[in-house]
């Protein structure tokens, strides 16, 4: 990090702070996270875009706590299969809790295909393709992940291919 961004990092500190109490996280858990995010921020924060440093530092924080959230989820997910009379709690199925009953079983195959893409993706491939969907442009991920904009592209290129296959 330059100095700037130093400074900004050490300006905004409570931020961190701020953000896991307002998460109601434990600083002992999660607080190394959150600090890498204020970091990663403050590397990607671009005052000619318009938004706030905070915001941006939020987001940061929030994109490196859930990936830890989803990553160790996942861990104990694996070798689940999923049925659609599966009871999920009393007597509602797996297919009551879906959003359409009209277009059920479309939803259904576009979470499997999705689900089956991610899961042949590394942890730095799916923060792209979360950062991308989250309005990003290609050279902020770069940025915040610590990549060049054509590794970016072509995660991004792969992934469609993938769907439309």
């Amino acid at each position: 990090m330059n100095p700037e961004q130093k400074k900004l990092v050490e300006e905004n500190h409570n931020l961190i702070h701020s953000f896991l109490h307002r998460g109601k996280l434990s600083e002992a858990d999660y607080y190394d996270l959150a600090a890498i995010g204020l970091c990663k921020a403050a590397e990607a924060y671009n005052p000619s875009k318009g938004y706030k440093f905070s915001t941006l530092a939020y987001r940061c924080m929030g994109n490196l706590i859930g990936k830890e959230f989803r990553d160790s989820k996942a861990k104990k997910r694996q070798g689940v299969v999923l049925s659609y009379d599966q009871i999920v709690t009393d007597d509602i199925t797996f297919l009551d809790t879906m959003e359409s009953a009209k277009n059920t079983e479309n939803e259904v195959v576009s979470r499997i295909t999705l689900r089956k893409l991610l899961s042949g993706m590394s942890p730095k491939q799916r923060e792209v393709l979360c950062l991308l969907s989250q309005g990003y442009t290609q050279q902020e991920v770069a940025k915040l992940v610590n990549t060049s904009q054509s590794w970016v592209s072509r995660v991004r290129i792969e992934a469609r291919r993938q769907l439309t296959n």
